[in-house]
């Protein structure tokens, strides 16, 4: 997978995409209402599950259980409830015309466990409602045009109090996947989501589970422009070596005919100075431009990650993983985007803390309004 990797990062960097990212910053400040013609406003999100759920394949079978018990534990002391109100604030303040999540989440349960996958049915949590909900309450207008599923995983949990007790195992189930947001003012077709085929199996137990991971995609127009915005989250390189660039090689070759302006969005698990995987300069050389680095310098823009339970004081966040790229005609001829951005991180500050101490997620967001310079060829 290394080799294939390097073979196709260098067929990408003959084309001729210029190494600067830089253009034209005419220093928009943000309300995408207020930001002309032309201006799209664009948000990513990494919801994030609650806790570090893939521990459970480290544990001996039998203790697999009891380990799923402290793991929903966890999820309950990182009170999704409470964070959402958070993440329904920061698109409240910025109130983009598309939204891409990730680590959309649904947890199920089933009480007692009957030992069987797949069929537990009962919601405990489902985050795409709960931010829905959220957003409702401020008046807001967002339809979640599409939801995809990745990996589907369901696991007896031990509940008490006899551990040779049947009855003393209830069965979690949790699905996770990607969504798309979009304001409820703005035209969109052809919403649809996709797994990769390459996906990491993940041993649980004595049994395999096929952890899933893909895309969602969604033609919108905004201000007479048509554009098509994709949401993506690749498999972290320490779970899988070459399994990501695997992932991120499929998704290019999906968008390599897009007639439209391309903006994907995501949480791509690796990191934008080269520190950890080959992905980031892979999408880069396809002629996407990196969107923080357009215009006035902003600072390193770290986005991952917060600590597992979320309450550390001060962020310690320290690679940038979420990011907003953007391609359209003059970019594939030139890799630099011309026109203006304004981007921000979001709930990074410790004024952005729930009540209860907590961040919003361990990422960061990522805020931005793009305007393609009026009168480029875009399509």
């Amino acid at each position: 997978m290394r080799k294939l990797a390097a073979v196709v990062i260098a067929v990408l960097a003959a084309l001729a995409c210029d190494d600067s990212t830089t253009g034209p910053d005419t220093g928009t400040s943000f309300g995408t209402d207020r930001a002309g013609p032309g201006a799209i406003g664009v948000m990513t999100r990494n919801l994030y599950v609650g806790t570090d759920i893939e521990r459970v394949m480290l544990v001996p079978p039998a203790e697999i259980p009891f380990a799923v018990a402290a793991v929903w534990a966890e999820i309950g002391q990182t009170n999704y409830p409470e964070r959402v109100q958070a993440l329904a604030d920061e698109i409240a303040e910025h109130r983009p015309h598309v939204v891409g999540l990730q680590e959309v989440t649904t947890f199920y349960s089933q009480s007692p466990s009957d030992f069987i996958p797949f069929n537990a049915e009962h919601v405990e949590l489902d985050f795409l409602e709960l931010l829905s909900a959220a957003l409702s309450q401020r008046g807001l207008d967002y339809d979640a045009v599409v939801q995809s599923t990745g990996f589907d995983v369901e696991i007896p949990m031990y509940v008490g109090p006899d551990p040779f007790d049947p009855a003393s195992y209830d069965d979690i189930r949790m699905t996770d996947g990607e969504a798309i947001l979009v304001r409820g003012d703005v035209a969109w077709d052809n919403a649809f989501w996709r797994n990769f085929q390459v996906y990491l199996p993940a041993p649980v137990g004595d049994a395999e589970i096929p952890l899933y991971r893909g895309f969602a995609s969604v033609e919108i127009t905004v201000k007479g422009r048509d554009f098509r915005f994709v949401s993506t989250h690749l498999q972290p390189a320490e779970t899988g070596y070459g399994i990501q660039e695997a992932q991120a090689l499929e998704l290019l070759g999906l968008l390599g005919d897009s007639d439209a302006p391309v903006i994907v969005v995501g949480d791509f698990n690796s990191a934008a100075d080269g520190s950890s995987t080959p992905t980031y300069e892979m999408i880069r050389g396809a002629c996407f431009v990196d969107t923080w680095t357009v215009g006035s310098r902003r600072g390193p823009g770290y986005t991952c990650c917060q600590e597992t339970m979320l309450q550390n004081p001060i962020s310690v966040a320290d690679r940038r993983l979420d990011i907003i790229f953007y391609r359209d005609r003059p970019t594939m001829s030139s890799g630099r985007f011309f026109g203006s951005v304004v981007a921000e991180l979001l709930g990074g500050d410790p004024g952005d803390k729930t009540p209860s101490g907590l961040w919003p997620s361990d990422h960061l967001g990522v805020a931005a309004i793009l305007r393609p310079a009026a009168g480029l060829a875009l399509r």
